[in-house]
């Protein structure tokens, strides 16, 4: 059944539609854009959606044939051109007009200025009045074309205009790349041009300076520590360097032919780049154990740029581009990827990685997402992919730092249990025989006394048959600690084998030796043990022989006298301190 609508909603309804035709004329009339009029106040003038654009598949129509296509040209609405990856050549046509009051030094300073320096050829057919006759001049740029007349006082493909610029007919712009067809044409002011060349240089500076601090103090590192993975993170960050440095027209402006040179060639830079950055990521994450599968994924990411960067050489740079641009974007999320995993494995450094490699995709995100107009078009968000460049680098460079301070902290962790007595918590009989001739050594060359102290439990072998190994380690544990607890911290106590343990004692004298013998031995009378098949308490006592360094006698014969002095306490009673006799 067929609801009637009511008179009162069918009048809604008219006044909804009557607005939409009215919205929509207005739109239409306000998309057809007045020619660009120069009057000397405006400062930035886009001429986006001030023009006409026609795209020629061909890439072989002349001048000539491009005036013949009058009706093929269509209007362009969006501040910057995006066509992505066409194999064709876009030709832009736009009026520009002089105002009446506009002086003759502010016209001639006017500079037109394409934005993305990574367009191979620019070529502008210049409406004149010469000599009393219309005609066209042709000027030409960026990097197809070394031979032009850029005007090179910019990072950007630049252009002035001659003074008999006839503004009663259209200026033509071809615009010809292997690369994305992705800039925005802008007309500056003098002033307005040369304060954003000013910002420009400094922001890329920074960031250029950023990637050369980053590539240098690494590589100070990597040549003292020799770890691959900073040789990895160094080639990436040069890549880095030198491929933004290109992409935004740094190298062309320190020298334009060099620039030029590497603007052709500026895929071999990125896959590069992209090419170690995977291979850093292998390196620094372990995948092969962290990140199993990650680990399979990065390897064939990295053939790919290999293809790429062979590709490039043989001149496919339409397919290069593409290919690259798709799995770059590719290798930043499996990067991402494989961080989360091997973090998850338990892998901390991880955590500075992953944050490093999400900067790089957020400051390509609020790039796309300025293409397509749903962040504003500025300077900030133009090169936000430089900016998110340098700090990935930063955070990378953390990252490696927190990787190599676990790496000591474990290696010192390693070091340490291996010459750690683990029943006892002292230093090993490994770690007694390291240091010992050494501080013999030091005790020589700073003429300072050095003595060394020899210990013994007395009638262990009764105790532990008695009581029961594991009474007796217990005996051999509270010998340690109150050894630690006597010492001072330059001391090294050590136990030597089974129940004997050794002390060395720097800077210190026969005198010193005996006082620090009879606190320990002392102390540990004191003590009272209580064995599970003892009847009562129970002590034990030990005999200590001390004897210090006359600085003539050898290592061997020093410690044999101070073993001597040991045995000699054994056997006139035990519990007692004897003095080697030098």
């Amino acid at each position: 059944m067929i609801k009637r609508i009511s008179p009162r909603r069918c009048g809604i309804l008219r006044a909804a539609f009557l607005t939409m035709c009215i919205l929509f004329s207005v739109t239409s009339i306000n998309a057809e854009e007045l020619p660009v009029t120069i009057t000397g106040e405006n400062k930035e003038i886009n001429i986006g959606p001030h023009s006409e654009y026609y795209i020629d598949h061909t890439k072989t129509a002349a001048f000539e044939e491009i005036l013949l296509k009058e009706g093929e040209f269509r209007q362009y609405k969006k501040k910057s051109y995006q066509f992505g990856f066409s194999r064709s050549t876009v030709w832009i046509r736009v009026r520009i007009k002089k105002a009446d009051s506009l002086q003759p030094d502010d016209f001639k300073r006017t500079r037109l200025v394409l934005d993305n320096p990574a367009l191979g050829s620019v070529v502008l057919f210049v409406p004149v009045i010469r000599k009393g006759v219309k005609t066209t001049v042709t000027t030409r740029g960026g990097w197809m074309n070394p031979q032009g007349t850029l005007d090179n006082d910019f990072l950007y493909t630049t252009f002035m205009f001659p003074d008999d610029y006839d503004d009663t007919r259209p200026l033509y712009i071809r615009v010809e790349t292997p690369y994305a067809y992705n800039f925005g044409i802008t007309l500056y002011s003098w002033n307005s041009f040369m304060r954003t060349s000013y910002l420009l240089m400094i922001m890329i500076g920074l960031c250029i300076g950023v990637l050369i601090s980053m590539f240098l103090y690494n590589l100070v590192i990597y040549f003292f520590i020799k770890e691959k993975q900073y040789l990895f993170y160094i080639l990436h960050v040069l890549g880095q360097l030198m491929y933004q440095s290109v992409l935004f027209g740094f190298a062309r402006y320190i020298n334009y032919s060099a620039g030029s040179f590497l603007l052709s060639y500026i895929l071999l830079l990125t896959s590069l780049s992209v090419f170690f950055a995977l291979l850093f990521a292998k390196t620094f994450l372990v995948t092969g154990k962290t990140a199993p599968r990650h680990d399979v994924v990065i390897k064939i990411l990295m053939t790919v740029m290999a293809v790429v960067f062979v590709l490039t050489i043989l001149e496919y740079r339409w397919t290069s581009n593409v290919v690259l641009y798709v799995f770059t974007q590719v290798s930043v999320l499996v990067c991402i990827s494989a961080g989360v995993a091997s973090y998850r494995f338990g892998f901390k450094p991880a955590l500075y990685f992953i944050i490093a490699f999400m900067v790089l995709a957020l400051s390509t995100v609020i790039f796309i997402l300025r293409v397509v107009y749903i962040v504003p078009e500025n300077t900030l968000t133009q090169h936000s992919i430089f900016f998110g460049t340098a700090l990935e680098s930063i955070l990378l460079s953390f990252a490696l730092g927190y990787r190599i301070r676990i790496m000591r902290e474990k290696e010192q962790s390693l070091t340490a249990m291996s010459i750690t007595d683990e029943l006892t918590g002292i230093y090993n009989k490994r770690h007694f025989s390291d240091v010992f001739r050494g501080k013999l050594l030091e005790s020589e060359s700073n003429n300072t006394p050095v003595s060394l102290m020899m210990l013994d439990v007395d009638h262990f072998k009764r105790y532990n048959d008695s009581y029961g190994h594991q009474e007796g380690d217990t005996v051999l544990r509270e010998l340690g600690t109150v050894i630690k607890e006597t010492l001072r911290g330059d001391d090294i106590p050590c136990r030597y084998g089974g129940e004997e343990f050794s002390v060395i004692l720097p800077d210190s004298n026969i005198e010193a030796g005996v006082f620090v013998a009879e606190r320990i031995r002392t102390r540990f009378m004191e003590k009272v043990f209580t064995p599970g098949k003892s009847k009562g308490a129970v002590t034990v006592t030990v005999s200590i022989g001390v004897g210090t360094w006359n600085g003539k006698e050898s290592g061997d014969a020093f410690f044999k006298r101070c073993d001597k002095a040991l045995y000699a306490a054994k056997g006139t009673g035990r519990n007692r301190v004897i003095s080697a006799e030098s």
